[in-house]
């Protein structure tokens, strides 16, 4: 069972748990270049995982609900940042 964080509560070095954990399903080890083929900005992002985690979940279901409630928190700023730093200009 996970440590329940609060929603301002750092997680592991990351703005908070629900910016961490998308970083660590989804996200490691890549850069903005492996998605996008260029820098990406946080709106990028977030419909790219947004398209991702809802893809085949029922609109208006309790599960689309819970992953809308969940994805709200995340800070896709810092984690467009994190992608694009390792991006070589």
């Amino acid at each position: 069972m996970y440590r329940k964080y609060t929603k301002s509560e750092e997680c592991n070095g990351w703005t908070n748990f629900a910016t961490w954990k998308v970083n660590i399903e989804f996200l490691d080890g890549a850069t903005s270049e492996d998605l996008f083929e260029r820098k990406c900005d946080p709106c990028e992002l977030e419909s790219l995982i947004y398209e991702m985690v809802t893809f085949g979940v029922e609109q208006h279901s309790f599960a689309h609900h819970c992953i809308e409630a969940f994805l709200v928190d995340v800070n896709w700023s810092e984690l467009a940042e994190h992608l694009n730093d390792k991006v070589e200009v």
